[in-house]
């Protein structure tokens, strides 16, 4: 005869329920797959947590690793008993594309692993240069704010991918960039990019980004290996393109700097469809100065202003446009000026967006 006994079960003759076993999930924030530039005296601290299911867990243990990667702190432990918390590592690549791992594991639980952020830095292995971004161009804004005051500037870049392997931070004033002698390690001017369309992955110059649809991510800093680092990162959004020759355009835009300091310039520019331009110039110092004339644009991006003077000068135009390439002359254009700079003894070029103000 079998005996047959109920595992749990009680002398009333019910069942008890066994209790399950806690679990632990971990995961960084933000979005993993887009790249950050590192290097080792400015490390960017990334954050995460670690969920904790079904009650405490005690003596837990993080070891962030990865090919490549420095952490610091490299191990976190908590006796506990504790339940979800975040954690936060400073963590750089020693060289070329690397993903942080994490591993989490405790007394109670089955370990747990993810793939973090992933880190760039200057050297190791270069990406396969299988895309082309040729015609490309972005245009942007960054915005500085002072520490210990209100106060903040603003300055306006353009990149544009010349051909198969250059870009360009910036703006000539002869009309749409071109390249010559492009540098690997720049932070601006004529650079080498690679562009590995099976990941998206794109290097220019000395930053690494990602193409995501029609949007381009850049993570920009300081590529040096010094204290004196700054670190910008954003998806570039704003499309621009350089007008063919004959182009005309009819509206109002201003723009310039931010006012923080009494030389910053500000600019409004009128253009008409039969020709004729007004422009007006607010130096900071001194009165604002007007003039008009005549324009043409006489090659891609190429904007020639002729003043009633007869005074002649060269100026890029960009046009924001739509991901298609469809002008959007509304949404801002992007103009060169030559302005005295600082210190009053010279000149420099700026590449300056003017947003759309509604015609007088």
């Amino acid at each position: 005869m079998a005996v047959v006994m109920a595992v749990g079960s009680t002398p009333g003759g019910g069942t008890q329920a066994t209790a399950a076993a806690p679990s632990l999930t971990v995961a960084f924030d933000g979005d993993t797959g887009l790249p950050h530039l590192t290097h080792s005296s400015n490390a960017p601290a990334y954050t995460g947590e670690v969920v904790v299911t079904g009650g405490p867990i005690s003596n837990v243990r993080l070891e962030f690793t990865g090919e490549g990667v420095i952490a610091d702190p490299a191990v976190i432990e908590i006796a506990g008993p504790t339940s979800s918390f975040t954690f936060s590592t400073k963590a750089y690549s020693t060289g070329g594309f690397h993903n942080v791992v994490v591993h989490v594991s405790s007394d109670n639980t089955v370990p747990d692993s993810q793939v973090g952020p992933l880190l760039y830095a200057a050297g190791g292995d270069a990406i396969p240069a299988t895309g082309d971004l040729t015609g490309v161009a972005y245009g942007y804004t960054d915005l500085a704010r002072f520490e210990g005051g209100d106060g903040r500037t603003s300055s306006d870049h353009l990149l544009t991918f010349v051909d198969a392997d250059t870009a360009l931070f910036g703006a000539p004033d002869g009309g749409a960039p071109r390249c010559s002698r492009p540098d690997e390690d720049l932070a601006d001017g004529c650079v080498r990019y690679r562009y590995d369309e099976s990941t998206g992955l794109v290097v220019v110059g000395a930053f690494p980004g990602k193409v995501v649809g029609k949007k381009l991510w850049i993570s920009r800093g300081n590529p040096a290996d010094d204290d004196d680092s700054y670190s910008s990162e954003r998806f570039l959004t704003d499309h621009v393109a350089y007008p063919e020759a004959g182009k005309r355009f009819s509206g109002r835009w201003s723009g310039g700097e931010v006012k923080q300091f009494d030389w910053q310039p500000h600019y409004q520019l009128t253009l008409q469809r039969q020709g004729a331009f007004a422009l007006r110039i607010f130096p900071g110092r001194g009165k604002p100065m007007s003039v008009s004339g005549t324009y043409r644009i006489t090659a891609p991006g190429r904007l020639v202003l002729v003043r009633r003077s007869g005074r002649r000068t060269v100026h890029l135009l960009g046009v924001s446009t739509r991901p298609n390439g469809t002008p959007q002359p509304k949404k801002g254009v992007w103009v060169t000026f030559r302005t005295p700079d600082s210190s009053g003894t010279g000149h420099h070029d700026e590449d300056v967006h003017l947003t759309w103000r509604p015609s007088a």
